[in-house]
């Protein structure tokens, strides 16, 4: 399960420095910035999935007493990464907003 983070967390590395890039390198115009928006949305919303899912194997892990809290704290990169997911989606949603066609 170990290596199913890591992957994961990998793949979300490998769009962030794609994102960056696309960036980085010119300037984009409203079209693409949806596109980006769009691609942000999507990691967003598994990351968001997955999170939640970890959250409630883990709630109910810890009440059942089958498993101690150290669960959830394996899973902290999917956390952070929610979190990076969600601020990447914001920057290319307000920059769709503000393009110019």
């Amino acid at each position: 399960m170990e290596y199913i983070t890591l992957i994961i967390v990998f793949i979300m590395a490998c769009i962030s420095l794609f994102s960056y890039l696309k960036v980085s390198r010119n300037s984009l115009n409203k079209k693409q910035w949806f596109h980006l928006s769009v691609v942000w949305a999507v990691v967003f919303g598994l990351f968001a999935i997955f999170s939640a899912i970890f959250m409630l194997v883990a709630l109910f892990s810890v009440i059942t007493g089958e498993w101690d809290t150290q669960f959830l704290l394996s899973k902290l990169p999917v956390f952070v990464t929610t979190i990076l997911s969600y601020r990447a989606f914001a920057y290319f949603k307000s920059n769709f907003k503000n393009a110019a066609y």
